[in-house]
């Protein structure tokens, strides 16, 4: 199924973008400018993922 697919992928994508933030964070505490463009990169997917996803299956997300 399109939607399952596209959402474990964003999922994934999203599982890989937290480790890399935890690691900037562990590693360069200074580094604000490149955490918030990560945080921007996850809303952005979050986002995407809401329009994507039908609405039955939002509630996946806690919208439901």
């Amino acid at each position: 199924m399109i939607y399952k697919e596209t959402a474990d992928s964003a999922l994934a994508a999203l599982g890989s973008l937290n480790k890399r933030l935890q690691k900037i964070y562990k590693y360069h505490h200074q580094d604000l400018l490149e955490v918030d463009a990560y945080i921007n990169k996850i809303k952005k997917l979050l986002q995407e993922i809401k329009e994507i996803v039908p609405e039955g299956q939002k509630r996946l997300f806690g919208e439901g």
